[in-house]
């Protein structure tokens, strides 16, 4: 195991941590009428990206940057596309960022189970890593397929095993990046 694949696994793990951490406490605080609250703002700045993308697109005269020009009239035409259907459909908006944040913790957990198996002789607490990973998989099946259980007591519940797999997963992308640079120091030192 190289040490540029020890470190890139420890940036991919704390990316990951601290998704988990504010999907976390988004299960914990949240409420549905703030999260419908969320979701129109979100609506509400997609309509204005819209607006400024359209907007620079017929005020750009360059020939020269023609490309540049038609590809912020798309780009526009897709976020106002998009704020329309957010501000129109907001539940239907809600269920669509539940659904990725469960099929992304199946995926991040998939991952970690991964990382947990390949690192079984490098990293003294892989059965953790594959345990939280196991805990991301549950949780994520559960936001994907029972949505309604999001905002009720066991969302909250959720919420807090959620942070502690971010904060698991934090841990342990320092200790791939430890191990990373410790791999670097052996290299060094053979040479």
């Amino acid at each position: 195991m190289n040490s540029k694949y020890l470190k890139n696994s420890g940036v991919y793990l704390l990316i990951h941590g601290i998704v988990a951490i504010l999907v976390g406490m988004a299960f914990i605080f949240a409420t549905k009428s703030l999260l419908s609250t969320i979701v129109q703002v979100f609506g509400i700045i997609m309509l204005v990206l819209s607006g400024v993308f359209i907007f620079y697109s017929f005020w750009r005269n360059d020939d020269k940057k023609l490309n540049i020009k038609y590809l912020a009239l798309i780009q526009g035409i897709l976020y106002l596309t998009l704020g329309v259907f957010t501000l129109s459909n907001s539940a239907l908006m809600l269920s669509l960022i539940i659904l990725f944040f469960g099929i992304w913790a199946i995926l991040a957990g998939g991952f970690q189970i991964f990382y947990g198996q390949i690192s079984k002789n490098k990293v003294w607490a892989n059965k953790t890593l594959i345990f939280n990973g196991l805990i991301l998989i549950i949780v994520g099946l559960i936001m994907t397929f029972k949505q309604e259980i999001f905002l009720n007591f066991i969302g909250k519940v959720m919420g807090w095993i959620c942070i502690l797999s971010g904060l698991v997963t934090f841990f342990f992308s320092i200790l791939f990046y430890r191990f990373s640079k410790k791999i670097v120091e052996d290299e060094e030192i053979l040479s």
